[in-house]
């Protein structure tokens, strides 16, 4: 299995761009991360470049289950022909790629980035929870006053003895 790894390697490392003494992760980032290299589906047709990215976000959600694998060796598999669609781009075909490379990342950040819907760029609802979190924070202030007088009232201690 070794000697079919290492034949395999050398095979990337001539395919690519990387020189001769590139290490396994490089070959396989080479490997998972160079568009040219791939054959995609007859039927996908001509992609775009790119297109909306949350629709590409979307396709890769739904069909990496199906399009990723592992092979016995460990390594990442890539079928392109078991997408219930075409990708929507590029940009797409580019993002299942990386999402294969590093599922936790696409799961982590870029997923719920999607799902929010970018909703933290917006500053007029920044501007809203600042306001909001103000009011907690002076509700909290007045509930932290009003249990310090009830708990100095209860022991008999002076008003504002308590207070810092």
């Amino acid at each position: 299995m070794a000697a079919t790894l290492k034949h395999r390697m050398a095979q990337a490392r001539e395919s690519g761009t990387l020189g001769v003494d590139a290490t396994p992760e490089q070959v396989m980032e080479e490997r998972l991360s160079v568009v040219p290299n791939i054959r995609l589906p007859h039927r996908w047709g001509e992609l775009p470049e790119s297109a909306k990215w949350e629709d590409e976000v979307e396709w890769v959600h739904n069909n990496r289950v199906l399009v990723v694998g592992r092979t016995k060796e460990g390594l990442v598999r890539l079928d392109w022909n078991l997408a219930k669609t075409a990708a929507p781009s590029m940009g797409a075909v580019g993002l299942m790629q990386d999402a294969a490379a590093n599922p936790q990342w696409f799961s982590r950040d870029i997923l719920s980035k999607a799902k929010r819907g970018g909703e933290e760029d917006d500053p007029e609802r920044l501007v809203e929870e600042r306001r909001r979190l103000g009011d907690v924070r002076e509700l909290l202030g007045q509930f932290a006053e009003r249990v310090r007088a009830e708990s100095g009232a209860l022991r008999g201690d002076p008003p504002g003895l308590l207070e810092s």
